[in-house]
Order: structure tokens, then C-alpha cells, then sequence
């Protein structure tokens, strides 16, 4: 509940910095952290090595900067008129596959190195292909004479 609530009040002041600092850069922040942290974090989990409101707390940090940008990023990569349509199919099957395979890939990730800290390797390469999709779409969007304001 302690790392809810402050992901909660985070999400809404990382919004509110997007509009100055750019949605892309905090959320490709927020997901290097990620790419990063997601082993150490599950090691630091099983271990009890960091008081775990301190490592829940930075969690939510590191997540809001993604929950806080992610809803306009995503709305920012279809143009209106397929906008919802695009947003719903894309995000629907993500949704399916990642969350109908995460405990299959986790179970067999675990199974495999017999490290119960696995699960962290899944996020962690999940992230990356967040980042590089990311960065995919901006390049596109710049070469492709996008509009600057949905970039940044």
C-alpha cells in the first residue's frame, strides 16, 4: 500500500513535469531504470539487503516515470482518426502477450538458472525492447517530418 500511494501522487507530478522536460525523456528514463534495476531489485527482494519501503519507494519512482507519460505517448503515435482504434488493438495484444506469457517465461527463467531472482532478467529485457521501440518511433517520426510537438 506504501509504494501504491506513492506511485500515485508521482504519476501525477511526473505528468506534470512531462510537459516540460518531454514525455519521451522521462519515460526512456524510467525504462533504462528498469533495464537496469529489474535484476538487482529481485535480488535485493529475496535477500531482505534493503529495507523494502525504501526499495518499494524507489520502485515507484522508477514506475511512475513510465505510468506518468505513457497514456500520451501512446495516444501521440496514431493520428485521430485511428487513434482509438490503433491505441486499443495495439495495446490489447501487448497486454496478452506479455501478461498472458510473463509467469510461463518467468516459471521457466527461474526453472532453468535455478535463480529465484530470474524474473527480474524477463522485465529487464522487456524494457529494452521498450526503449528501442521508443526510440524506433521517434527517429521515424522525425524522418518522416512528424510534428515536434508530439515528440517531446
Amino acid at each position: 500500500m506504501f509504494s501504491i500511494a506513492i506511485l500515485s501522487i508521482l504519476i501525477v507530478i511526473v505528468g506534470y513535469l512531462s510537459d516540460f522536460v518531454g514525455k519521451p525523456t522521462l519515460y526512456l528514463i524510467g525504462a533504462l531504470m528498469i533495464a537496469v534495476g529489474g535484476y538487482p531489485f529481485y535480488v535485493s527482494v529475496g535477500s531482505g539487503a534493503i529495507n523494502p519501503y525504501v526499495l518499494f519507494g524507489v520502485a515507484a519512482l522508477i514506475v511512475s516515470l513510465i505510468a506518468g507519460t505513457f497514456g500520451s505517448l501512446a495516444a501521440d503515435l496514431f493520428p485521430t482518426n485511428l487513434r482509438f482504434s490503433g491505441l486499443a488493438i495495439a495495446y490489447n495484444a501487448a497486454a496478452a502477450l506479455l501478461g498472458g506469457f510473463t509467469p510461463l517465461v518467468t516459471s521457466l527463467l527461474t526453472g532453468l538458472t535455478q535463480d529465484h531472482a530470474a524474473p527480474g532478467i524477463f522485465i529487464a529485457a522487456v524494457s529494452v525492447i521498450g526503449v528501442v521501440s521508443v526510440v524506433a518511433i521517434l527517429v521515424a517520426k522525425r524522418r518522416n517530418g512528424g510534428d515536434k510537438a508530439t515528440l517531446g
